[in-house]
C-alpha cells in the first residue's frame, strides 16, 4: 500500500464499524426483547455526538497535539467501542454504550483526512485525495453490512434455544471484528506518518509545531 493511502484504511474501518450491527437490528429486537426505538436511539446518538466532539474535542486536539495523536485517539476510541460490544451476550446495553465512544471518535478520524491530504499531496491532487477519502468511508459502510455473514445465521421467530445460539453468534461476531480491527488499527498507526520527508509544495514549507509520530510517541 502506498504510504500516502494509509489513512484511507483507517477511514474504511471507521465506516464499517458504523454499520456492522445494522443488519442484525431485527434479531437484536427479538433475542433481547428490546424496542426498536432503543436500537434507533443508539444509532442517532452516534451521529449526534459528532457535533460536540467536533467543536469541543477534535479542534482542541488538532491544535494542541497534532494529527498523529488526534488520529490515534480516534482509533483507540473505536477499539473501545468494538471491545465493549463483546459484552453483548451478557448485556445488550453494554454493547450499545460502546456507540458513545464511536460517536466521539468520528471527528478525530474524519477531520484528520483534510490535514493529512494537505501534508502529503500536491495542490492538484488534493481534491481527488479528499474525494477518495470520503469514498472510503462509504465503501467501509457498505462492507460493514456484510461483516456478520461468517459469524451469524439470520433467523426469525426463534425459540429460547435458538436465541441462546444467536447470542453466542453475536459474541463471536463482536469478538472477531474487535480482534481483527484492533490489529489493523495497530498496524495502520505503526506505519502512519503525519508528514512526508519532503513537503509536496513550496507553500507547505513553513514552521509548524512539531507533531508526534509513531517513533516519537514510543521513543
Amino acid at each position: 500500500m502506498c504510504i500516502r493511502d494509509r489513512n484511507m484504511l483507517i477511514v474504511l474501518m471507521n465506516g464499517s464499524i458504523c454499520t456492522a450491527y445494522a443488519p442484525l437490528a431485527d434479531m437484536f429486537k427479538e433475542v433481547y426483547d428490546v424496542p426498536t426505538i432503543i436500537i434507533n436511539v443508539n444509532a442517532i446518538l452516534m451521529i449526534f455526538l459528532y457535533f460536540p466532539s467536533n467543536f469541543l474535542i477534535a479542534n482542541f486536539m488538532f491544535k494542541k497535539y497534532g494529527l498523529y495523536i488526534t488520529l490515534a485517539t480516534g482509533c483507540i476510541l473505536n477499539c473501545f467501542c468494538l471491545w465493549m460490544r463483546c459484552g453483548i451476550k451478557q448485556n445488550f446495553n453494554i454493547a450499545m454504550i460502546g456507540g458513545f465512544f464511536y460517536g466521539v471518535a468520528q471527528p478525530l478520524i474524519l477531520n484528520a483526512n483534510a490535514e493529512f491530504v494537505s501534508n502529503w499531496f500536491d495542490t492538484n491532487e488534493r481534491t481527488l485525495a479528499i474525494t477518495l477519502g470520503a469514498l472510503m468511508g462509504g465503501i467501509g459502510g457498505g462492507l460493514g453490512y456484510a461483516l456478520y455473514l461468517p459469524f451469524v445465521t439470520y433467523r426469525k421467530n426463534m425459540n429460547e434455544s435458538e436465541k441462546e445460539i444467536a447470542k453466542t453468534e453475536f459474541l463471536n461476531f463482536s469478538l472477531g471484528i474487535a480482534i481483527f480491527f484492533s490489529a489493523l488499527y495497530l498496524i495502520a498507526l505503526c506505519v502512519f506518518r503525519a508528514k512526508p520527508p519532503l513537503p509536496p509544495t513550496k507553500s507547505a514549507i513553513k514552521p509548524k509545531t512539531e507533531e508526534a509520530s509513531c517513533e516519537s510517541v514510543w521513543a
